[in-house]
């Protein structure tokens, strides 16, 4: 199998085609009697999204610093080389995002990377990311959702589309805001962490 090339920007690899909204929202425009100025109004976010995605550029090599506050672990490496995904350091970075409370791991999902070296350089490259929770297994994710209110019962954390994660003196108010100007995925806020998915656009 050859080399996969990575993403130049946002925008390639967060392709249109994958760009769903919530449900509700289409409702809502379907409700205003889809008129050709609500279709034009409601299309200036989008496009202004798509433009915002365009202009963040990505490195041909780039990597990112995690810590894992579950296992204690440093990482930082270049997931990125040349234009091309660096496997090995995938593997690695799958198993830094592995459910500690079994250790398994799984394929994460190569977008999540991109979104976590994008929020790194924003908020701050002299930092690792702090991360506390990658894939988790469903039997891990049904215990969870037990004990914690808020826990999805079919989160993505499952399919490895879905990280939460911390920066250091930095709000979870702050990043939020700046995810949720990118719609690219699920934004949640808590108050100790960001949780951030490759799913469908929405916030929380």
């Amino acid at each position: 199998m050859g080399e996969q090339a990575a993403p130049n920007n946002l925008a390639e690899a967060f392709a249109a085609s994958e760009q769903t909204t919530d449900p509700k929202l289409d409702r809502r425009h379907l409700l205003a009697g889809l008129s050709g100025l609500a279709l034009a109004m409601a299309s200036v976010p989008l496009r202004d999204a798509a433009a915002a995605t365009r202009a963040i550029r990505l490195p041909r090599t780039r990597g990112l610093w995690l810590y894992n506050k579950n296992t204690d672990e440093h990482l930082r490496l270049a997931h990125v080389r040349n234009g091309f995904y660096d496997r090995n350091a995938l593997r690695r970075l799958d198993w830094h995002l592995r459910d500690h409370h079994v250790q398994r791991y799984h394929q994460m999902n190569r977008k999540l990377f991109d979104v976590l070296y994008v929020v790194q350089q924003r908020f701050g490259a002299d930092r690792p990311l702090l991360i506390t929770s990658g894939y988790r297994t469903r039997s891990t994710n049904e215990r969870l959702a037990e004990r914690i209110p808020g826990v999805a019962s079919n989160s993505l954390h499952i399919s490895g589309k879905a990280v939460d994660f911390q920066i250091p003196e930095r709000s979870p108010r702050s990043i939020c805001n700046y995810l949720n100007d990118l719609h690219i995925g699920g934004v949640g806020r808590y108050s100790t962490h960001v949780h951030f998915d490759v799913g469908k656009v929405r916030k929380w």
